[in-house]
């Protein structure tokens, strides 16, 4: 998946148009659908306000994120940004499994013994 990052820079308007800008800019981005048959399902956006200060954006498609992942996702960001803007590695652990992983074990579910325990449940259920 391609994923381009849409950069804005607002640093020469003054404080009060930054802040109306990035506001006119951010429930626009809002408002604006997803086509899910062409994609992306993830749009990132950045709004250069400062030299030094920046607001990251992501809109993200629900079929991509429920709202428990969003958090979790803005949690993982929060801590790799924090670590990289004082040259620390990032604090995250490695993952467990990859989605490789996932999907190898989903071809295992779609046997027909793991699909006969499925439509089983699902018939006395």
């Amino acid at each position: 998946m391609h994923v381009r990052l849409q950069v804005q820079d607002l640093r020469s308007l003054s404080p009060e148009q930054r802040e109306a800008e990035m506001d006119r800019l951010s429930a626009e981005e809002a408002r604006r659908g997803f086509d899910v048959t062409q994609g992306p399902l993830l749009r990132i956006g950045l709004l250069r306000m400062k030299d030094e200060v920046s607001i990251l954006t992501l809109t993200i498609h629900h079929l991509l994120c429920d709202g428990w992942s969003i958090g979790l996702i803005m949690e993982e960001l929060q801590q790799i940004y924090s670590a990289f803007a004082e040259g620390k590695p990032s604090p995250l652990s490695p993952l467990a499994i990859q989605y490789a992983d996932y999907v190898v074990w989903q071809r295992e579910q779609l046997t027909s013994e793991g699909i006969a325990q499925q439509l089983a449940y699902w018939k006395t259920s």
